[in-house]
């Protein structure tokens, strides 16, 4: 599933929420192909934005720590099962929606 988030008050398209990885990966600068030569990907650190999830009165705010990489990629975030469980999230990937509990209802 592919979303929307708000990051430091930037809004980032192409979020891919996937349900079986363990990282937050944010993408940075576009390089040459390492991925396709079998070669390590090279991390240019981490970084901790509050990032913003759903709109309005849905919005939910949380921080994430990001690992930032060099390489040319479809998304520009990658967001892992750790940050589903810290909104505590369901996703339905066959009505593709996410839903999160939040004070007074549901995000």
């Amino acid at each position: 599933m592919v979303i929307s988030v708000v990051a430091e008050d930037f809004r980032i398209e192409r979020v891919l929420i996937d349900q079986g990885s363990s990282a937050y990966i944010l993408y940075g600068l576009r390089t040459e192909e390492w991925v396709s030569r079998g070669e390590k990907v090279p991390i240019r650190g981490t970084v901790e934005l509050d990032t913003v999830f759903g709109e309005g009165s849905n919005a939910k705010m949380i921080p994430v720590l990001y690992t930032v990489v060099e390489v040319e990629a479809s998304y520009n975030i990658i967001m892992g099962q750790p940050t589903l469980n810290r909104l505590k999230a369901i996703v339905s990937t066959y009505h593709l929606c996410m839903k999160y509990p939040m004070s007074g209802g549901v995000g």
